[in-house]
């Protein structure tokens, strides 16, 4: 059913400053243009971002509606602080990842020097360079390589396969991403294209869904889901075949 205006209102209170939208009965919550959230069926719905899942790993996931994406559950009574603090990062990290979707972080030693992993395009061993430099020489074989910002070649070719549908590309871009291969670790785009490829009916994406639902590993912890993703693997094969 169509939510309340009251609801809006309480919403409202706890957050100054907060723009809404309403839709087919339903808000959208906006702060400074960017949508953090909305009320379904008089629930405060929030996104899930890893700040947020951070952030309320106490509070249950929900559905804004049928076929909706998963979102978080803020708990009545709307706390001001809480709310606030949480909004904030929500929208502090969904603005930040508009800025930085294209840009790669290249991991660090234990020194803070940043050294980016390239495959030698002649001998095809990985080498660690700089991550100032934007070409260098292999150190096996004295072949030219070359990086860009967007990150190694191998990472760029993986991601665009997976963009385009490729199931095993977006396994691989998740474990790319959940186990730090040459990236800032990112459990939320792990989760992500674990989801894409479970969605094609990869098992194994299936099965790696269900421990980071248990886990509570770039989402909050959905016993639940982590329940439904197991059996779902292994009602499509899991351990039957071979990756």
């Amino acid at each position: 059913m169509p939510s309340s205006a009251s609801t809006l209102e309480a919403v409202e209170a706890a957050l100054p400053g907060i723009s809404s939208r309403r839709m087919m009965g339903e808000y959208l919550l906006y702060r400074d243009g960017v949508l953090f959230g909305g009320i379904y069926d008089d629930r405060l719905l929030l996104k899930i971002t890893k700040a947020s899942a951070r952030m309320l790993r106490d509070c249950p996931s929900a559905f804004p509606y049928d076929g909706g994406g998963e979102m978080i559950l803020f708990p009545e009574p709307y706390d001001p602080q809480r709310l606030g603090e949480v909004v904030d990062a929500i929208c502090a990290e969904l603005s930040g990842r508009r800025r930085a979707r294209n840009l790669y972080h290249p991991p660090r030693d234990a020194r803070g020097m940043a050294y980016v992993p390239v495959k030698c395009p002649s001998c095809g061993k990985v080498n660690q360079f700089d991550s100032t430099l934007n070409q260098a020489f292999c150190a096996y074989c004295g072949a030219k390589c070359t990086w860009s910002a967007e990150g190694p070649a191998d990472l760029q070719e993986v991601t665009a396969k997976a963009e385009a549908g490729d199931v095993k590309a977006q396994y691989e871009l998740a474990e790319i991403y959940r186990n730090a291969k040459g990236v800032v670790q990112d459990n939320y785009e792990a989760l992500k294209w674990f989801t894409k490829a479970a969605d094609q009916g990869d098992p194994y994406a299936m099965y790696q869904l269900g421990i980071m639902y248990s886990s509570g590993l770039g989402t909050p912890r959905n016993c639940a889901k982590a329940v439904k993703y197991f059996s779902d693997a292994r009602e499509h094969g899991l351990g039957k075949q071979q990756r």
